[in-house]
């Protein structure tokens, strides 16, 4: 409805699959050294993401931008 592409959170956040020094899951390429580029982000069925994620997407929100949960 909105014209551009619907994606994952984690596709959104640039989810890394490599396994970092300590065998664990590698972290995503947005974060806060490497924010997200958009004006507003929509969240749908929020009540489905956990702390990690949510932690991980606000950790890529910048100042000013709008987050719709």
């Amino acid at each position: 409805a909105t014209g551009y592409q619907a994606q994952t959170i984690h596709r959104m956040l640039e989810i890394s699959g490599a396994l970092d020094e300590d065998k664990t899951m590698g972290g995503f390429g947005r974060n806060e050294e490497n924010p997200l580029e958009a004006d507003v982000v929509i969240i749908d069925e929020v009540s489905m993401v956990d702390i990690q994620l949510m932690n991980s997407l606000l950790k890529a929100i910048t100042v000013g931008m709008r987050l719709i949960l």
